[in-house]
């Protein structure tokens, strides 16, 4: 083809204009322009420059990679421009569905008194199959621009395997066939809880083009265990549930520190009357759960004779044993309450002055 050049010096704009989009926002523009050999300037075109118009990029639409030049044969010199940029700052979110397997688990809190604090287990209640919809999003983002952290709202489904939407479902411990926690056998929060439809990125790719970069993020499930009950940020409670069970006593004549109901007891010198010694015995938490009704207290001298022997209706107890003379004296003591009674003995000692 042959070329009569009027007029305007140095590159010519030619009217094949071409545009492509894709789904992620990514936009590439190609244009081709014509000069007079004579004319030429190889410099104009730089990578980075943002050409002179770049509709339909709402930000602007910059030369990547290098121009492209041919010799046409007619005293004409093609440049061949690509310039990206993103018609929109959305991108496209797509997703895959796939089989999950949730597990639902407590903590039972319990008291070890020979190691004086509490101990929790984990148990298991049951799990149910899941199909969750997961995202795989893509758009583009300027180069220096950090990935977006967030899932756009709507984008991740939980349903059943019938295709019914429960992530607003709340399950509860007596929906599992375990049946072992149950409010007629432990204390805790039966009310239930929604499930915990955590995911994280699995995939991301990042691909340069030029001043932007187009982004794949694709997500996994990340739920792991659910637990019941849970927080406001959707951690497990530390304590749960507790057995209902008889009350619970520490070792005897150790010092009180906190723990689950436990009661402490103990028997010191008064420091009002010299040589009075006194028997006191107290609860270490305010929960509340496995309260006793009833303490009952009895003091065996070395002779094997009670010395005391009475029944309180309060935990808190305060009693007078008098003067006693040096030796060994026994202590038993039991608790009471609606499931049951736990016994405990001890021994103490006054010291020959």
């Amino acid at each position: 083809m042959s070329y009569i050049h009027y007029g305007k010096d140095g590159w010519i704009l030619q009217p094949n204009r071409k545009i492509t989009n894709w789904a992620s926002g990514l936009c590439m523009i190609e244009e081709e322009y014509i000069c007079a050999n004579k004319n030429v300037d190889y410099n104009y075109f730089q990578v980075g420059n943002l050409i002179e118009d770049s509709t339909p990029c709402i930000d602007g639409a910059y030369i990547f990679t290098a121009p492209k030049y041919t010799d046409m044969g007619n005293g004409f010199i093609k440049a061949t421009i690509t310039a990206y940029g993103r018609s929109n700052a959305n991108g496209s979110v797509d997703s895959f569905a796939g089989p999950s397997t949730i597990g639902f688990y407590v903590y039972e809190a319990s008291y070890d008194p020979l190691q004086n604090y509490v101990v929790l287990e984990e148990l298991g209640l049951g799990s149910i199959p899941v199909v969750k919809s997961l995202p795989i999003i893509k758009k583009v983002i300027p180069k220096n621009s950090f990935p977006p952290s967030e899932v756009p709202a709507g984008t991740v489904g939980i349903f059943d395997t019938e295709g019914n939407d429960i992530a607003e479902k709340v399950f509860k411990p007596s929906d599992f066939s375990s049946g072992y926690i149950t409010p007629s056998n432990f204390h805790g929060d039966f009310s239930g809880v929604k499930l915990n439809n955590s995911f994280t990125i699995s995939r991301f790719d990042s691909v340069n083009f030029g001043n932007f970069n187009e982004l794949t993020m694709q997500y996994i499930d990340a739920s792991g265990k659910q637990y019941m009950p849970i927080n406001e940020s959707g951690e497990a409670y530390n304590v749960s549930f507790y057995r209902k069970q008889a009350p619970t006593f520490r070792q005897f004549n150790s010092a009180a520190t906190s723990g689950m109901d436990v009661i402490y007891f103990d028997v010191q010198e008064s420091i009002v009357v010299s040589g009075n010694y006194l028997l006191e015995t107290a609860t270490l938490t305010a929960l509340e759960l496995n309260n006793a009704k009833q303490i009952s207290v009895s003091v065996i001298d070395q002779s094997n004779a009670t010395i005391f022997s009475s029944v309180f209706s309060s935990v808190s107890v305060l009693q007078n044993l008098g003067a006693l003379s040096n030796g060994v004296y026994r202590v038993g003591l039991s608790a009471t309450n609606e499931y049951g009674t736990e016994y405990r003995s001890g021994s103490f000692e006054i010291p020959l002055v």
